[in-house]
């Protein structure tokens, strides 16, 4: 059995506000509104790696093929990515919960720009409570 990257919800750069509104989503209540989502381009068209979790991947195909390839027994390989997670956004303070999602114009280059579609925003008022309260926290909303 092999553990690389994160393991538990505390790590991985969740914000405290994260992490408090995790476990008091199902209270009648929101927190404050966090910085909104912020696209950060990196690199050029030949830029792949973009994150850290590249070592953590290559780390792992490593294990892999010197280490795992060689057990006789079944094995477990768990490998925590940040990948999917946005990244912090400095200039909001060290314990905002802004995100920064990277990506280079590699990744881009791969979307179908005529098939992603923004639908339109219904009025908070009209929102049910769940989709409410995560527009709210996570400062997804039209204004």
């Amino acid at each position: 059995t092999e553990i690389m990257g994160k393991t538990d919800y505390t790590s991985g750069g969740h914000s405290v506000s994260n992490r408090v509104e995790a476990w008091t989503r199902a209270v009648n209540f929101t927190l404050r509104q966090e910085g909104r989502p912020t696209p950060h381009l990196v690199g050029n068209s030949s830029t792949k790696r973009v994150t850290s979790d590249w070592r953590l991947a290559d780390k792992a195909v490593e294990w892999l093929k010197e280490t795992g390839a060689k057990l006789k027994e079944p094995f477990l390989l768990y490998v925590g990515l940040n990948l999917p997670h946005p990244y912090g956004t400095p200039e909001e303070g060290e314990n905002a919960g802004g995100s920064t999602f990277k990506t280079s114009p590699y990744w881009l280059d791969f979307v179908d720009k005529s098939k992603v579609t923004i639908p339109q925003w219904i009025p908070m008022d009209e929102m049910h409570p769940v989709d409410f309260y995560d527009s709210k926290v996570k400062n997804c909303t039209s204004n």
